[in-house]
């Protein structure tokens, strides 16, 4: 029997199959769109039968399990399964086009593939060029399509037995999740057991999380804000709720019926909610919420202030994190005082902001910023180069720019140079213009993050046309159509005679981004 020391040793299966023990009638996940509700005990059976079925095709230990699939209760079951036989995660953005898909399946090697039968005929033409076994493609809600085995027919033939856990341990890879990277194509962000609980237990203790939550969280399940979240809710025993499409009646809907204790929200979330009159906003009783999480971007102050009038019970939180790395959390007393401030470094990380030179800074200046720390993740897989530029020795870093102020509180005011944040998006803004540099128009693009009062900012393009080409805005936003993700695409188009440069030739980019934001503190 294989022994814990501590949190030494602690692995998901092991804390699922635990509170399966421990509380097997209490609530677990709750899947809303599809009226669809298990407890403890029935999440536990289901995930061993599926851990047993994957087993059973040969996925062991370190085999790599996409996910291609929206925000649904087969997506928590799947994470736990795979990851009670030692096998690792991989989710797929579901917005992405097949080219994407098709990517991270090859990238990350794996071996095995779940997905929604929406995506079939993309699995049917993607197939061919895929290192998967037949019996290893897996559809849900598909009917017979494709005659791809069947979810719920290979839970239903599978023994609902513990998988044998011994022989996993907490350094073992459980997950891998792909973030836009400012060169190449996304990068497969690696965390083990213990880098993963480490980002939860930062969450658990800097949102004061407890077992009696039940937590909404309009987070991706496809990204770590979303899929650890869950993991959090389902550490401590408490009640997951997966929405579903976004609608903001609909989630206050869901707060009032279900008596939602904790919202985790994007900001592009928050401003929707709060753009609902106030008239119909008081139509829903939302007494219950005790905590907000915002997340993915600052809140502007008017809509922070139109949150907390509304739930008049909750405590905000803001915080600042990535897949990579928890960094810090602006404890609720501090949500008013600290206008657009991401807080202190969250439980067991250090925090510094750096030059150039790797010099610490001086409190006021700005300065890259580095963590390290329990949260901090393994690495980006098969990419040595990715990983000498983001980590100094065990200091991590995202390359964002930010200052501490007189108390030692971290503020963004910058965001790392090519990357573009959009609804809560990493967004490459050199994927965007490698797409627009193919259209026979256009000589150079530049593709930069503009402010939007939605969606924090949309991707801009700034296009010098060949000699002697005419070429209209709409002809650009439509040439992307097929080939970029709908959140990657351009929203807007400027067209100039030429893009400035440095004297080595370099587009500066960073002036052309500059001229949108100016008078503004903070660029993010």
């Amino acid at each position: 029997m294989r022994k814990l020391y501590g949190l030494a040793g602690l692995t998901h299966g092991f804390i699922i199959r635990s509170n399966a023990s421990k509380f097997p009638g209490k609530p677990a996940v709750v899947d809303i769109e599809r009226n669809r509700r298990l407890t403890y005990a029935q999440l536990n059976d289901r995930v061993n039968r599926l851990a047993n079925a994957l087993a059973g095709m040969g996925v062991g230990k370190g085999g790599k399990v996409a996910l291609l699939m929206r925000d649904r209760l087969e997506f928590i079951e799947i994470m736990y399964a795979v990851n009670k036989i030692g096998a690792v995660w991989v989710p797929i953005n579901y917005r992405s086009i097949a080219g994407d898909i098709e990517f991270v399946v090859k990238h990350s090697d794996a071996v095995c593939l779940f997905f929604e039968g929406s995506y079939s005929a993309d699995i049917d033409n993607l197939k061919p060029g895929l290192n998967i076994r037949p019996n290893r493609y897996v559809v849900i809600d598909g009917g017979r399509a494709g005659d791809y085995p069947d979810y719920e027919e290979l839970l239903a033939k599978a023994s609902p037995s513990e998988p044998d856990g011994d022989a996993l341990a907490d350094t073992d890879l459980c997950s891998m999740i792909y973030t836009s990277g400012t060169t190449g194509g996304p990068k497969g962000a690696m965390r083990t057991h213990r880098t993963s609980l480490g980002w939860a237990f930062d969450a658990i203790i800097g949102f004061h999380m407890g077992f009696d939550d039940r937590v909404l969280t309009h987070f991706p399940l496809f990204h770590q804000g979303g899929s650890v979240l869950s993991i959090c809710t389902l550490t401590l025993g408490a009640t997951v709720y997966i929405p579903g499409a976004f609608d903001p009646r609909k989630t206050l809907k869901i707060i009032q019926d279900e008596g939602i204790t904790t919202g985790a929200f994007p900001a592009t979330v928050s401003n929707f909610l709060m753009k609902l009159s106030p008239v119909e906003r008081a139509g829903y009783e939302v007494s219950s919420m005790r905590r907000i999480i915002n997340g993915a971007s600052a809140l502007m102050s008017d809509t922070k202030e139109s949150l907390l009038k509304y739930y008049t019970n909750a405590q905000l939180y803001d915080h600042l994190s990535c897949t990579e790395a928890f960094y810090t959390v602006l404890p609720a007393i501090d949500a008013r005082r600290k206008d657009r401030c991401v807080g202190l470094p969250g439980f067991g990380m250090e925090v510094r902001l750096l030059n150039d030179d790797l010099e610490d800074v001086r409190p006021g200046e700005p300065g890259i910023i580095y963590g390290r720390g329990i949260s901090v993740f393994d690495g980006y897989y098969k990419n040595p180069e990715a990983n000498v530029k983001a980590f100094a020795g065990e200091w991590f870093t995202a390359e964002d720019i930010g200052r501490f102020d007189g108390e030692g509180y971290l503020y963004v005011i910058d965001r790392k140079k090519d990357m573009i944040l959009s609804g809560g998006e990493n967004i490459s803004s050199i994927e965007v213009e490698n797409v627009i540099l193919n259209h026979p128009g256009v000589m150079e693009v530049a593709a930069v993050g503009v402010p939007d009062s939605t969606w924090g900012e949309h991707v801009h393009v700034l296009v010098v046309l060949k000699a002697g080409e005419a070429v209209a805005e709409e002809e650009i936003i439509d040439w992307c159509k097929d080939k970029l993700a709908g959140f990657k695409r351009p929203r807007s188009v400027e067209f100039l005679p030429q893009l400035p440069r440095n004297a080595s030739g370099k587009i500066l980019k960073r002036e052309l981004r500059d001229s949108y934001w100016a008078g503004r503190e903070v660029r993010v």
